[in-house]
């Protein structure tokens, strides 16, 4: 985390869809004893709601908003060289399930 992103059609995506989006690269950079690269990508600003008539809000509280809303809304992509896939995450029921059926 913390690096930028350099893609702009991934800061758009961002921007546009008001979530956060983490990419994994696999495209044979890594070595064998090192991580996959990840770069993640965040909204600069917070939704705002339509016709709302609350006061604006202090620059924390909306960097606490922001935070919120990146863990709740976020979007994994693996880039493999020529295409992004989309990385659901497994739900923790899923591995028990999987477990059971192979036995």
């Amino acid at each position: 985390m913390g690096k930028e992103c350099d893609q702009p059609q991934i800061a758009a995506l961002t921007e546009a869809l008001q979530v956060g989006v983490k990419i994994e690269y696999l495209d044979g950079s890594a070595g064998p004893d090192e991580d996959l690269q990840s770069y993640v990508c965040s909204p600069t600003v917070p939704p705002v709601a339509v016709g709302s008539d609350s006061p604006p809000r202090s620059s924390s509280s909306m960097t606490e908003q922001l935070s919120a809303q990146e863990q709740a809304f976020s979007i994994t992509l693996l880039y493999r060289p020529g295409h992004y896939d989309i990385l659901y995450p497994r739900e923790s029921g899923d591995a028990t399930q999987e477990d059971s059926a192979s036995s």
